[in-house]
């Protein structure tokens, strides 16, 4: 659902779902989520997150996402 709301919001190609076992995901007694919306090393991503523009988008579909999640849009 987080998925599906950023890529809808920024319109940026996905690189798919992957389980993992981070310390931060698995330690902790909270519902979590880790999200990586683009990486700094690569230019094209930079230039993007380097915009307020983008990162309203990016947040948005995030917000987008959990509204997906339960069940609210």
């Amino acid at each position: 659902a987080l998925y599906k709301g950023l890529l809808e919001e920024t319109g940026m190609q996905g690189r798919g779902l992957l389980p993992a076992t981070f310390y931060v995901l698995r330690n902790t007694q909270i519902t979590q989520a880790l999200v990586e919306i683009g990486f700094l090393t690569n230019r094209n991503d930079a230039a993007l997150l380097a915009t307020e523009a983008f990162r309203r988008k990016a947040a948005y579909g995030v917000y987008k996402g959990i509204l997906y999640y339960f069940g609210k849009q």
